[in-house]
């Protein structure tokens, strides 16, 4: 496996990797991880999160995502675990048709309700519930 990276890119090859599993049923669940970590797909999105602020846990490369490795390495702490795996391995944990080749596990932030609905900046709180079907699966 090419890594030009050098050694930030730690290679996986291995189904049974326990980060794997918990990206898997991030995905799979599509609910938040014990540590209250959503799993993300593409490159938009993980930059954004960069960008935002919010806490990686680690982000996931596909051999041939390594081009935006080369991209977003740089813009991420060096705490972040950063993985490199072979396509079919990637497309075996992340489920999208047209994978983008990077994904990421995400720790969202959380404000307290007072700051939600409290104070002079308090602003528009939009919530949505429900229990229908969505995308042919009940949650």
């Amino acid at each position: 496996m090419k890594n030009p990276q050098g050694e930030r890119l730690r290679p996986v090859t291995g189904r049974h990797n326990a980060l794997l599993k918990l990206v898997r049923r991030a995905f799979a669940r599509s609910e938040l991880t014990p540590e209250g970590e959503c799993a993300v797909e593409g490159v938009r999105i993980v930059e954004e999160a960069i960008r935002s602020g919010l806490h990686l846990r680690a982000v996931l490369f596909s051999e041939s995502g390594q081009a935006r490795a080369a991209r977003l390495l740089p813009q991420l702490a060096n705490q972040v675990e950063t993985l490199l795996l072979p396509d079919k391995l990637f497309t075996s944990v992340v489920p999208s048709e047209t994978p983008q080749g990077v994904a990421a596990l995400v720790r969202m932030k959380s404000y307290p309700l007072q700051d939600l609905f409290g104070g002079e900046t308090g602003g528009l709180v939009v919530a949505v519930a429900g229990t229908g079907e969505i995308n042919g699966v009940t949650p």
